[in-house]
């Protein structure tokens, strides 16, 4: 039987890759074919990006302080634009 695999290899840990494999039925019929391959590939998709999401959920973890500090320089920026705007206005 034919499969489709999706493989995922991090930067963090390339040698340890994620891979999923899903079984394609074997159709005669090309339309009913492709219509399997459409609904394994929306599967497929649908669980790399579950993992890719839960992923990114633990390397945010990490990354909590840098978060923090990236939205107090935007505050900054805003308040900088209101005093520019407000002294066009006038």
């Amino acid at each position: 039987m034919p499969t489709l695999t999706a493989t995922y290899a991090s930067p963090l840990t390339p040698t340890i890759p994620y891979t999923i494999t899903k079984t394609l039925p074997e159709t005669p019929d090309k339309s009913a074919a492709l219509a399997e391959l459409r609904g394994v590939v929306v599967g497929l998709q649908n669980e790399v990006n579950i993992y890719l999401t839960a992923k990114m959920e633990e390397e945010k973890g990490g990354g909590t302080v840098e978060e923090e500090k990236y939205g107090e320089e935007g505050e900054e920026d805003g308040e900088g634009e209101e005093e520019g705007d407000s002294s066009k206005g006038g």
